[in-house]
């Protein structure tokens, strides 16, 4: 199944996938995690909730490594140490206070980061690979995942700013970003599912997740005011008080280390 297939008749994509069990269950397990997860960011900071979130990545390279056999080289696996590593780093010392909401720094980092997924999207059109899908549709369903944190955790900012603290159903139903959370989070999942079709669970899964960590603390930055500066008794201590820019810088680094040595996947020969 293709992504321009399933938006060519949606109703047929959702009727393919309900008749496979392995996505099905997928999907209930994804539900019962993301409502945990809801539960989670009404009390506690993105910073703190999301990189803890995204630990299902130690999962997703045992289960591609050692149960689906994909292959995987010495530099893949150095590139997910790092991003491993930085995961560690950003989420050590994350600050459990209240956040503080700018709207106008969100508009700007969600066209920035939407113009980028446009740009990728646009690559995989342009050249098509599938090293190039692998890559590029994993890094637009991180981007959009990452945005979706971002609306997410503003549902709540945002909902307390204007209907108080209880939780309503008011609280959604008229809350903005519930809407474009849903946008976000719809074109993330099955881009992801595009990704995972055309490359390998080990080098998409990691990447994805990790992605979905790295911008959301930038965005914690920029958007919520979240320090990455960490302060002990209001001094720096290096290299403490810099874990979490260090964390992000090794994330990254990680990312690029695995893309040069991706190779292309070749398709299944036919046994006649």
């Amino acid at each position: 199944m293709t992504l321009k297939g399933f938006f060519q008749n949606p109703i047929r994509g959702f009727y393919h996938l309900l008749r496979i069990p392995t996505w099905v269950i997928g999907g209930i397990l994804f539900v019962s995690g993301f409502l945990i997860y809801q539960y989670s960011l009404s009390l506690y900071d993105l910073s703190v909730v999301k990189p803890l979130s995204n630990l299902s990545l130690i999962v997703c390279f045992f289960w591609g490594f050692q149960i689906l056999k994909e292959h995987i080289i010495k530099r893949e696996i150095i590139g997910i140490t790092a991003m491993v590593a930085g995961v560690i780093l950003t989420s050590l010392f994350a600050s459990g206070k209240e956040s503080d909401f700018n709207q106008n720094n969100m508009i700007i980092f969600s066209i920035i980061f939407i113009f980028v997924a446009l740009l990728f999207i646009s690559v995989t059109f342009i050249k098509r690979n599938s090293k190039i899908d692998e890559f590029f549709l994993t890094l637009v369903s991180g981007i959009l995942f990452s945005l979706g944190a971002l609306f997410n955790n503003a549902i709540y900012v945002y909902g307390r700013n204007v209907f108080g603290d209880e939780i309503s159903l008011e609280f959604f139903l008229f809350n903005p970003f519930l809407y474009f959370l849903v946008i976000s989070y719809f074109f993330a999942f099955f881009i992801g599912q595009v990704a995972y079709a055309r490359g390998r669970m080990v080098i998409v899964g990691p990447i994805l997740s990790l992605l979905t960590v790295g911008l959301p603390v930038l965005g914690a930055v920029f958007i919520f005011n979240e320090s990455l500066i960490i302060l002990f008794e209001g001094a720096l201590l290096f290299p403490l008080s810099f874990l979490k820019i260090i964390g992000i810088i090794l994330i990254l680094s990680g990312i690029l280390v695995i893309y040069p040595q991706i190779k292309e996947i070749q398709e299944p020969e036919t046994i006649q």
